[in-house]
């Protein structure tokens, strides 16, 4: 509910039109509001990406160990991530 307000609020509709779009009461999305969308989920990945490209390299020059779960994880995330913005699967 307090992501949904935050979310609407960047994307610039309503907290309750996300909610009944998530319910499927809006049968069809506005193509402005579906570009919203995609752009607001293309602009968090990109900082997630940087966010999780930072984590690596604190965690190389600490000496971090490459096989280290932590650091195995985030780079997972991050060819994860790279892929989404890619269009591959």
């Amino acid at each position: 509910s307090e992501a949904r307000t935050a979310i609407a609020g960047r994307l610039g509709v309503a907290p309750g039109t996300l909610e009944n779009i998530r319910r499927l009461r809006i049968k069809v999305i506005p193509n402005w509001l579906m570009n919203r969308v995609r752009s607001e989920f293309v602009s968090v990945l990109q900082s997630e990406i940087v966010r999780l490209e930072h984590e690596i390299n604190i965690a190389r020059q600490t000496g971090a160990d490459h096989r280290d779960d932590v650091l195995a994880s985030a780079e997972t995330q991050l060819a994860k991530a790279k892929a989404i913005l890619e269009g591959k699967p």
